[in-house]
């Protein structure tokens, strides 16, 4: 399971910057990945 930890965004809402926790994963690395790969779905909703 992946959830956001937390997330800080500037003053200016131009860059928002997200904390993930990762639980239970064997491969963190592989996890990150994915979540960067699909990071324009997330960024979407």
């Amino acid at each position: 399971m992946v959830s956001i930890s937390a997330v800080k965004i500037t003053p200016d809402l131009l860059e928002a910057r997200f904390y993930l926790s990762f639980f239970q994963v064997n491969d963190k690395d592989a996890a990150l990945k994915k979540v960067e790969e699909r990071h324009h779905e997330i960024k979407k909703n």
